[in-house]
């Protein structure tokens, strides 16, 4: 009889603000704008669900966001930061298995076949 595959998958929903605030939790409740400094011209591409509430919206300028909610932090993408944030995410899945595979920004999927108390 074949083994089953069996899988696990580490995901962390919007991983590039997850990875800026990972250091200052308290941050997550208050209206946080993140924008990527990459682009000619930035744009909001993820906020706190404060922010969001205040009528912060993807697509916005940083001046619009601030149109729109005057206590809004504007925040820039750090790729340093989302890198630092995805090699914990690895150390930790190293603890449940050797067979990992960085799948995407924030996501890991572990092979979870061999270990002990699989059958």
């Amino acid at each position: 009889m074949m083994n089953p595959s069996l899988f696990a998958v580490l995901h962390l929903p919007e991983f590039p603000l997850q990875a800026v605030l990972r250091h200052e939790p308290e941050s997550a409740a208050k209206p946080i704008a993140l924008v990527d400094r990459g682009h000619s011209r930035p744009r909001v591409f993820l906020m706190t669900p404060a922010a969001r509430a205040e009528g912060v919206e993807t697509g916005q300028t940083p001046v619009q966001a601030m149109a729109r909610c005057r206590s809004v932090s504007i925040r820039h993408r750090s790729p340093k930061q989302e890198s630092a944030a995805i090699e914990a995410v690895l150390q930790v899945a190293f603890g449940f298995s050797p067979h990992l595979e960085l799948t995407g920004p924030g996501t890991v999927t572990l092979d979870l076949r061999g270990l002990v108390g699989h059958r």
